[in-house]
């Protein structure tokens, strides 16, 4: 607030600083004292600079201009006096200028200038039990919050003064806001105390004075709230506390057949006696129940300013306050706005991580239920003050209050290089962009010649935006507007609408915004679920697969599904043919079922119910489990090893690229593909699942064990046939071997007691390269054949080749 200036500083414009004396300094600075004191802190630096200026090596002078200027948001003239403070005194006397310059930094987004502030600071403080860890942590937060800007403009309206413009709400046309430009009237003059008062516009332009039956005279009015129908509006009362702070009441008025009532204080349960209440928001909420937030420094908050809520009830009556502690911080926490289709609360706090002062943030509300405190994004957001987030319900306007320089905003005071707080409206320069993009919902195949229909929600219709269709491709993109909520349709003939509703309220969307949709085809779906045979519910995590019999001496397999969270499986079939479907699970014995569609249910849709068995162990032999080549002990001529499988596995899975390269090597170009789809899936469903079957054995072994049941387990290792028999036959041995230690050491040797008892009993065999396929190259001088094809690598293994069980 503009206040007059004394005679002093009044006296210091016209004489310039070469006429000042001692003893004029100290009736400068004892004002300056003085206006200090009473928070008038534009005047205390008008006094202090005017010294500070002509006494430029006074450190002290130097910090308690600094110390002004920081608190009138004076941040030009803060950094320039805090700067001089920290190079004559380096840290001796006032230490605490490097944190307050730090916090300046931030305010004029110099992030990494703030760091090393904060950090010298830390050097210097007495206490080092203590450091500026948080506030470092909140730099590096903001330095990576401008790597997330939005493109959205604010627009500086053409509603901002020199002086504060701020709480803007529109409804329908007409935007009502506050302004602290209203000369107070004394004995029939102008005074220079200005006070805050409610305006209305239609364009954006300055506005008109809103006239209502308020409670005026020499307080303030400001903060505007009106539920739906504007039948009620809620208001602040403010008096100056001192020239910097207020104290504020709510008020509210009801609309009558004669115009808007008189004023009405609300209950001192909400204007609780000595403290300030303001900023009203309107809200309703899932329930219906009307609300109204509010900011207030009433007991029981977390800090400064809190964010309250209380119920609106029937007859102008008000339910108990209730504080938001969701979102309240030690610090301020102040100007909430609730937005209704969202159910999003949105308000300025500075006390989460932010960009400088007060950034904006939001919070759902779901049945009651507050969710995570977000961040807006910047432009939204800035190293300044930025408060008062409001807009519409369909989003056709947003608008804020910042003292940001940016943007064509003016100084409240030019000589002193402080700025006021403006409103300002975003415009989205490039909109988000909707890709959209329909598939068959059965097999996920893209469909092209989708017609793609986007509507927006208008005044509670949906209304149609675009519609497009393309033969060719199965994708379509839309601008969005934000804030606005959105239903996207996809049709085609033959197949069943598919239809998403989505909204874009989440201001950090950059875009695109993909979307897709699954369209159904009108017949022939084949559904498949899968269960345990034993006690009939749900096996989760089975892969079933379709095979088209029509031809028994070719089947083909249509498709393979996998359903690691449930037991249910679709899959698009075809009219007149045969299938059979397979259903597989670790631990169980492969089910299947045959079925027909020469005939099918009026629904389209054929059920397959398959029942899996889980396996006993002589059920799970034989199990196979891959070595890399001459692996376990690398050209050792001994059966014995002490390697563990599980040592094996993984440098082995390792070199998939490495084998699919040398596999592929010099070959034709229409060759590669297939041997390198071949190499991978050995990787996939040889090597890994093996492992995942030699876990499984364990543990259904164990069980087994622990019922009383004795068990013999043979082992048997194989070899490629690309070294010497003998040889072989001793790596046969020790792949043997490496299995039966990795059972020693599963689970910290739990098999090691039934062993000692010979309730487990281990018998190795080798059989080298002897049973080797046919064809399996043996040429030292050919690694590609010989070690890198998948034929070679098959041969390299051992398994499990038998299990005894033998009841008690």
């Amino acid at each position: 607030m503009r206040v007059l200036v004394s005679w002093i500083a009044f006296m210091i414009m016209l004489t310039g600083l070469t006429s000042l004396s001692a003893q004029t300094k100290r009736q400068y600075l004892q004002a300056a004292e003085v206006a200090y004191a009473q928070k008038n802190y534009h005047a205390a630096l008008t006094y202090y600079k005017t010294v500070a200026d002509a006494w430029p090596k006074e450190t002290e002078i130097q910090f308690l201009t600094a110390e002004a200027a920081r608190q009138y948001n004076s941040y030009l003239l803060a950094e320039k006096h805090y700067q001089l403070v920290i190079d004559q005194d380096a840290g001796q006397n006032y230490p605490l200028a490097a944190f307050h310059l730090a916090g300046i930094k931030e305010n004029l987004a110099k992030y990494d200038e703030a760091i090393q502030l904060y950090k010298l600071y830390d050097s210097w403080r007495a206490d080092k039990e203590h450091n500026c860890s948080a506030e470092i942590a909140n730099c590096e937060y903001a330095k990576e919050a401008i790597a997330n800007k939005v493109d959205v403009e604010l627009v500086n309206i053409g509603i901002n003064t020199e002086y504060s413009e701020f709480a803007p709400v529109k409804i329908g046309d007409t935007l009502y806001y506050s302004s602290l430009n209203f000369p107070l009237e004394q004995e029939g003059q102008e005074s220079q105390i200005l006070l805050s008062r409610l305006y209305e516009t239609s364009n954006d332009e300055v506005g008109q004075l809103l006239r209502m039956q308020m409670v005026e005279g020499n307080r303030h009015i400001a903060h505007t709230a009106f539920d739906p129908e504007m039948t009620r509006m809620f208001y602040s009362i403010c008096h100056n506390v001192n020239v910097s702070e207020y104290h504020c009441d709510l008020y509210y008025t009801e609309k009558t057949d004669l115009g808007w009532s008189p004023a009405k204080r609300l209950p001192d349960n909400i204007n609780v006696p000595g403290y300030s209440s303001s900023q009203p928001a309107f809200a309703k909420l899932d329930n219906d129940q009307e609300v109204l937030f509010f900011a207030s420094d009433a007991p029981a908050g977390k800090g400064k300013m809190d964010i309250w809520m209380v119920d609106l009830n029937e007859g102008s009556g008000f339910g108990t306050p209730r504080n938001v502690e969701a979102i309240n911080t030690a610090e301020g926490d102040i100007t909430p706005y609730f937005h209704g289709p969202s159910h999003t609360l949105y308000f300025s706090s500075e006390g989460h991580p932010n960009l400088g002062g007060y950034d904006i943030y939001s919070i759902t509300l779901d049945q009651g239920n507050w969710g995570e405190v977000t961040a807006v994004p910047m432009p939204y957001n800035s190293s300044y003050n930025d408060i008062y987030f409001v807009t519409s319900d369909d989003g056709e306007y947003m608008y804020l209050a910042s003292n940001r320089e940016s943007g064509g905003a003016k100084y409240i005071d030019p000589e002193l290089q402080a700025c006021c707080n403006d409103i300002y409206r975003a415009i989205d320069k490039n909109p988000v962009m909707l890709v959209a993009n329909a598939f068959n919902k059965l097999d996920k195949v893209a469909l092209p010649g989708t017609r793609m229909s986007l509507y927006v929600m208008k005044d509670g219709q949906w209304e149609l935006v675009e519609s497009k269709v393309d033969p060719i491709t199965n994708t379509q993109e839309f601008p969005l507007q934000r804030m606005h909520v959105y239903r996207i349709v996809g049709e085609k003939p033959g197949f069943q609408s598919d239809t998403l509703e989505f909204d874009t309220h989440d201001l950090t969307l950059k875009g695109p915004l993909v979307k897709d949709l699954f369209l159904t085809p009108d017949k022939l779906q084949l559904e498949v679920f899968t269960f345990d045979h034993a006690n009939k519910k749900p096996l989760e995590g089975c892969t079933v697969e379709l095979f088209d019999v029509s031809d028994p001496a070719k089947p083909v397999v249509v498709k393979r599904l996998e359903n690691q969270k449930g037991n249910d499986f679709l899959f698009s079939v075809r009219p007149d043919r045969s299938y059979r479907v397979e259903a597989k699970h670790m631990g169980y014995i492969d089910t299947l079922a045959t079925f027909t569609t020469y005939e099918i249910p009026e629904s389209g849709i054929i059920r397959q119910d398959l029942y899996l068995r889980r396996m006993n162990l002589p059920d799970m032999a034989p199990l196979k489990v891959y070595f890399d080549n001459d692996i376990p002990g690398r050209r050792k001529f001994t059966k014995s090893t002490n390697v563990n499988y599980q040592e094996t596995f993984a440098p082995y899975l390792s070199r998939e690229a490495e084998y699919v390269q040398n596999y592929m090597d010099d070959l034709p170009p229409a060759q590669k593909e297939a041997l390198r789809e071949k190499m991978t899936e050995f990787f996939k469903d040889s090597i890994s699942v093996g492992m995942r079957r030699l876990e499984f054995f364990c543990q259904s072994l164990l069980n087994d064990l622990k019922q009383g049941d004795k068990v013999t387990v043979t082992l048997e290792g194989y070899c490629s046939p690309r070294a010497a028999s003998r040889y072989n036959k001793l790596l046969g041995f020790r792949r043997a071997v490496s299995i039966r230690n990795y059972m020693m050491e599963y689970q910290d040797g739990v098999f090691v007691p039934y062993v000692k008892d010979k309730q487990l009993i281990f018998q190795d065999i080798s059989f080298g390269e002897d049973r080797a396929s046919e064809g399996v190259s043996d040429k030292l001088d050919d690694e590609r054949l010989s070690i890198y094809s998948v034929e070679a690598a098959n041969e390299r293994r051992a398994e499990i080749l038998k299990v005894v069980v033998d009841k008690p």
